[in-house]
């Protein structure tokens, strides 16, 4: 993955994509389509698009955006570190159990 200049992640289903995660830790450029992790993670972030599914033209269209322009590998990789934080197992779990419990039931 570290030779890569871009990542694309063009799933058409997914229900996590470690892959995305992984490609965000390495601070690869990176376009995905709208499953799994990707929109949460990748929206509005420096060097990543989200694009609808079954566009070619504007996985062109960003790809060139991203090779052209982008800031280097060290810069994003800094910019990410606190957001990957988010993304941690337990993080995921302690979210998850949180919102389980807003909607269960309080004990008298």
């Amino acid at each position: 993955m570290e030779d890569a200049d871009i990542y694309w992640f063009l799933a058409e289903t997914e229900a996590f994509g470690n892959v995305v995660l992984e490609a965000f830790v390495a601070a690869m450029p990176i376009v995905a389509s709208p499953v799994g992790v990707a929109p949460e993670l990748l929206a509005g972030e420096l060097g990543c698009r989200v694009l609808r599914r079954g566009d070619p033209a504007a996985v062109a269209e960003a790809t060139l955006s991203l090779t052209e322009g982008c800031v280097q590998r060290d810069d994003l990789a800094s910019l990410r570190s606190a957001r990957v934080r988010d993304f941690a197992p337990d993080r995921r779990t302690d979210a998850l159990v949180s919102y389980y419990r807003q909607g269960l039931p309080r004990k008298a």
